[in-house]
């Protein structure tokens, strides 16, 4: 059993855990870990490339830790996996802070079961996000993800920048889809209808919004802190 901060702050590069362990926090913060390996036989954890898979009761097999400091630049998240931890990418988004991430692409090939992405478990990924054609849950488009039919924004990684024209087509944007972007400028296209509460949270860059006419309601913590917002144009 590992808690919590085990190896808090470490210089720890890479950790093998036995096929005894049944518990590995997911919380660790070990800022030069670049991969974490798991013997053969343990029932409770997995390893692909480094990255650590864990089973869970509730939601199968789930990507728990993405390592900081893992060199690749395209990684592709296994077949067999069910969900993704909400912060599984925190740590390549606090410890490549001031730098560019070594992870370039994500790749989310054909995860029949990973089919509930869109409360905020790619919020940190920086990276670009690409989903096969075949993904019967999801698009991606321009490095962002969509629902299969286009309809509804559900993830826009982190390091999106500059002025955001939500796509054509959509009406619907889910909950965190915008959360920690560094985009300065926010366009939300005529289509849209449906913004959901905290779409656009932490978006601590973000000076200037012009809604959808088709909106009729602008949650109290959409815009939570964005403490750089000057100016929301309401179409007339």
């Amino acid at each position: 059993r590992v808690e919590q901060n085990a190896f808090a702050y470490s210089q720890i590069e890479e950790i093998l855990i036995p096929s005894t362990c049944k518990f590995f926090h997911r919380f660790q913060n070990i800022p030069l870990l670049k991969e974490i390996n798991v013997v053969e036989g343990n029932e409770s954890y997995r390893s692909h490339e480094g990255v650590l898979y864990e089973k869970t009761e509730y939601y199968g097999w789930m990507l728990t830790i993405y390592p900081g400091s893992k060199t690749d630049e395209v990684y592709t998240v296994v077949d067999y996996a069910d969900n993704i931890f909400v912060d599984a990418f925190l740590a390549v988004d606090v410890y490549s802070s001031g730098q560019e991430p070594y992870l370039k692409i994500l790749n989310i090939r054909d995860c029949n079961g990973l089919d509930d992405i869109g409360k905020a478990s790619l919020s940190r990924v920086r990276c670009e996000i690409q989903i096969p054609d075949t993904n019967p849950y999801y698009q991606s488009y321009d490095g962002m993800v969509l629902s299969k039919d286009g309809t509804e924004l559900v993830q826009v990684p982190s390091k999106r920048n500059g002025t955001l024209v939500i796509p054509d087509g959509i009406t619907k944007i889910r909950k965190y889809a915008c959360e920690y972007t560094n985009i300065t400028e926010l366009v939300i296209s005529d289509p849209v209808e449906n913004v959901e509460s905290a779409a656009f949270w932490r978006c601590s860059k973000l000076e200037r919004v012009r809604l959808s006419n088709r909106m009729e309601e602008v949650s109290s913590d959409m815009f939570s802190d964005c403490q750089a917002l000057k100016d929301i144009e309401i179409p007339q």
